[in-house]
């Protein structure tokens, strides 16, 4: 067995630490913009995202290719890049409340 050093546990901690809060704000969070979010991306092709960030993701040539976003929150920017064009989409975030909802 592999025995951690104080700055392994202390990380570890600060990471769990981390992960409840966002566990605990993230319903509220969720239920505060949900219906707003839902209605935007009910619009076929709706991106949130801005016209520098859209041009930088047409710059790198984002049509079909796959798509990790970290610290993906509620989704929304990973949609976006979907609705832009992007092949598989995988969010990956601290938090699993907001993951467990998107399956």
């Amino acid at each position: 067995m592999i025995k951690e050093n104080k700055n392994q546990i202390a990380l570890k901690k600060y990471t769990e630490s981390k992960k409840a809060a966002w566990n605990e704000v993230m319903p509220l969070h969720q239920k505060a913009a949900k219906e707003r979010w839902d209605n935007y991306f009910m619009q076929p092709g709706f991106v949130c995202l801005d016209e520098n960030e859209r041009g930088h993701l047409t710059r790198i040539g984002i049509k079909g290719r796959s798509v990790a976003h970290l610290c993906c929150n509620n989704g929304i920017e990973l949609l976006s890049i979907k609705n832009l064009g992007a092949g598989d989409c995988f969010g990956f975030d601290i938090s699993n409340k907001p993951t467990l909802e998107y399956r």
